[in-house]
This record gives C-alpha cells, sequence and structure tokens, in this order.
C-alpha cells in the first residue's frame, strides 16, 4: 500500500473525481461531475492547501481523501478541514482510512497548520480515536453532523 499525492499520479484525477461526485456531489442539487474534474483540478499540490491524497494497492486506487480551505458545513471562523475521506468498500476496516488521516495531519504540520476540522455525521468514534476532539454540532442537509478539530 503507498499512500501519494494525487499531483504525483494525476492519472488518477478522473477516478478519484468520480468518487468524490457518487458519494457527495450528487447531494448537491445542481451538481455535475465535470464540475467536480475542474475544482480537483485545484487540489493537485503537495506544498500548500487544498491537496489530495490518494492510496494504491497494486497500481489501484483504494482511498482518497482532501485537506481543503473550506467544507460544508460553511464555517468561516475555522480552516482548513480534512475531509473527502473515501475507501472502496472491499478495504474498509482495514486502517486504510486511519492512515490516511494521519499522513494527512502530518502532511499539514509540515505545512506549518496549527489545527485542522473535519465534519462527520458518524464517524466520531474513529476520529477520536486518532486524536480529534468534538467541537460543536451543526445541523447539515437535514442532519446533524459533528464539527472536529486537531491540534498538530
Amino acid at each position: 500500500m503507498k499512500t501519494l499525492f494525487l499531483k504525483e499520479r494525476p492519472e488518477y484525477l478522473s477516478e478519484v473525481a468520480e468518487i468524490l461526485f457518487n458519494q457527495w456531489g450528487i447531494k448537491t442539487p445542481g451538481s455535475r461531475l465535470e464540475e467536480t474534474m475542474v475544482k480537483l483540478e485545484r487540489f493537485l499540490n503537495d506544498d500548500q492547501i487544498p491537496f489530495n491524497l490518494i492510496c494504491l494497492k497494486e497500481q489501484k486506487l483504494i482511498a482518497t481523501c482532501n485537506v481543503m480551505l473550506s467544507d460544508p458545513p460553511a464555517r468561516t471562523d475555522v480552516s482548513p478541514w480534512f475531509g473527502s475521506l473515501y475507501v472502496k468498500p472491499h478495504f474498509r476496516n482495514k486502517g486504510i482510512g486511519s492512515t490516511l488521516v494521519r499522513h494527512a495531519v502530518n502532511i499539514s504540520k509540515t505545512l506549518k497548520i496549527s489545527k485542522i476540522y473535519l465534519c462527520t455525521p458518524d464517524k466520531q468514534r474513529m476520529y477520536r480515536r486518532l486524536g480529534w476532539s468534538c467541537i460543536d454540532e451543526v445541523e447539515y442537509r437535514g442532519e446533524i453532523v459533528m464539527v472536529m478539530k486537531i491540534t498538530t
């Protein structure tokens, strides 16, 4: 298993965009796959936010995540945000998501980012285990999501 910046393997951009769109974009009225691809091109960084990480196993994409300046629920008082963590179903519950979270936090630390935030409707337990703490609950798209923070 290998974790890389999407910038290092841009040939996976369309597959990552499709995953992100199918997981979250289709829930946004008027959103289109093409827009997700264009937005994701801005994540082709390794020295600044936003960036995208991918996890490969035998050259196959098995997971992805982002660190970005903002994420729903929109909170202009906090930034940056960890999000869009996705592990393909066959590879879940094997520590891959936790590995990506830790990697993203470590990269953020090297970029001199002191705090990172995320929102999750149901994965608080995993994030707490990784050192995140709950700071708020907000409503987003009809459900309560937990806003969490970690200090790098």
